[in-house]
C-alpha cells in the first residue's frame, strides 16, 4: 500500500487495570502484536495507556512513575525489528516536574516525547517547552530521523534513551508525516494539529482519556470530522476503555479513524475486552 500513497493505521484500545503498569504493558504488547500481524505502520493507544488516567494521588507515588518508564523498556524491546511505529500515553518526570505525555517509539527506540499542553492535575503544562526558541508560529522541530537534537533546550533521557521532549514535533514515517496532540488540546479553541498541520503533518495522531457523558459520542464526531476535513489531513483518535471505570465516570473506549472528514474505522463503544481498528489512509488525495 505504500507504494501507492496510503499507510497503514491503526487505534488500540487496551483493558487497562488502573496503576498495574506490569499487566497494561503486556495489553500493548498484545495489542502491538496484533497491529504488526495486520502490516500496521502507525499505531495509537490511549492517554497514559501505560498507567491509567484514573490514578488521581498515585501519580505522586514513585513506584508508579518509574514502573511507568520500565514499561515503555519492555515496549522498546518488542518493538525491535518490527516496521511499526508506536505511540503511548505515559507519565514522564522532567526537571522536576511530571508531565502527561506520548512516547513515540519505533524499531527499538524513543522518536521522541510529546507532552500535553491542556493537561489536568496533577501533572505540568507542556506549554513550559513553548519557548522563544519553539513557538507556535511555526518553528517546528522534524525528529523523524533522528532520536536527538544536540542543543536542543527540550532534550530528556528516558527508557535508556536520548531524545527531545516538545509539544512541536513532526514524525516520519517513509513519506508521510504526522503529530500528535491529546483530546484536551483538541478541545481548544485553536488545537495543536491546526499548526502541524499547517507545517506539513497529513497525520494527527490523538490520545484521549474522555469520560462518557450526555451527547458526548455525537458531539465527538462532529468535532472530529469537522477537524480532519478543514486540516485535509487524517485523524487518529482512541480514548481511553472501560477498565478505567473504577470511580464516578464512565468510560467508553471510543477509538476511530477518520481522512479528510470521512470515517474510515470505528470501534465498538463500552466493549469489555481490548478493541483495534485498521484502516489505510491516502496521504496523496
Amino acid at each position: 500500500m505504500k507504494d501507492y500513497g496510503f499507510i497503514r493505521t491503526a487505534a488500540a484500545v487496551p483493558m487497562v487495570r488502573v496503576a498495574d503498569f506490569t499487566h497494561n504493558t503486556e495489553e500493548i504488547c498484545g495489542l502491538a502484536q496484533q497491529a504488526f500481524d495486520k502490516e500496521v505502520s502507525l499505531l495509537v493507544f490511549p492517554q497514559l495507556s501505560l498507567t491509567g488516567c484514573t490514578c488521581g494521588s498515585l501519580f505522586g507515588q514513585d513506584r508508579l512513575i518509574k514502573g511507568a518508564e520500565e514499561g515503555v523498556r519492555r515496549i522498546l524491546e518488542f518493538s525491535r525489528a518490527k516496521a511499526m511505529t508506536l505511540v503511548v500515553g505515559a507519565p514522564v518526570p522532567y526537571r522536576s516536574r511530571l508531565y502527561d505525555c506520548a512516547v513515540i517509539i519505533r524499531n527499538g527506540n524513543v522518536k521522541g516525547i510529546v507532552p500535553n499542553t491542556c493537561p489536568d492535575r496533577p501533572f505540568a503544562s507542556g506549554r513550559d517547552f513553548l519557548s522563544e526558541h519553539v513557538r507556535n508560529d511555526g518553528g517546528l522541530l522534524d525528529n523523524g530521523k533522528d532520536c536527538v537534537r544536540e542543543g536542543f533546550c527540550g532534550e530528556i533521557r528516558y527508557a535508556g534513551q536520548r531524545c527531545n521532549i516538545s509539544p512541536n514535533m513532526l514524525f516520519g514515517i517513509g513519506n508521510a508525516t504526522f503529530a500528535v496532540e491529546f483530546s484536551s488540546e483538541l478541545n481548544s479553541p485553536v488545537p495543536q494539529s491546526s499548526y502541524h498541520a499547517l507545517q506539513g503533518a497529513q497525520i494527527t495522531a490523538c490520545l484521549a482519556g474522555e469520560s462518557e457523558i450526555l451527547m458526548r459520542d455525537r458531539y465527538r464526531k462532529t468535532l472530529l470530522q469537522q477537524h480532519s476535513s478543514k486540516t485535509m489531513s487524517g485523524y487518529i483518535f482512541a480514548s481511553a476503555g472501560l477498565g478505567e471505570s473504577t470511580q464516578d465516570h464512565a468510560f467508553a473506549g471510543a477509538a476511530s479513524i477518520w481522512e479528510n472528514g470521512y470515517a474510515l474505522a470505528e470501534a465498538e463503544r463500552f466493549m469489555t475486552e481490548a478493541s483495534l481498528i485498521v484502516a489505510d489512509i491516502d496521504i496523496e488525495r
